[in-house]
């Protein structure tokens, strides 16, 4: 549920790991959470998306589709494990 979608060393992995944990502790989790991704763009820039799963409109539709719910450019720094920056801010929302 909770995944990385690039990197490939044991830092990395560590990283996404602590960072996804703290961008779910400080949003809390929507009731229709799919996943969430976190991916390093460059240096200590990640980006993490919270992807949900929405009905399809329609009366009489059983269909459901996948949505970026949440997404946030942040800066996080590995070796005091907390976010810097955010954009935009996480908020408690769940």
């Amino acid at each position: 549920m909770f995944e990385g979608s690039r990197g490939n060393n044991k830092n990395d992995s560590d990283a996404k790991r602590s960072l996804l944990a703290k961008v779910r502790k400080k949003l809390g989790i929507p009731k229709n959470l799919k996943q969430m991704t976190a991916g390093n763009v460059f240096d200590n820039y990640w980006r993490v998306n919270v992807w949900t799963e929405e009905p399809v409109a329609g009366e009489y539709s059983n269909l459901y589709t996948y949505k970026i719910k949440h997404s946030y450019f942040i800066k996080y720094d590995k070796e005091l494990d907390r976010i810097i920056y955010s954009d935009p801010e996480i908020e408690s929302t769940y």
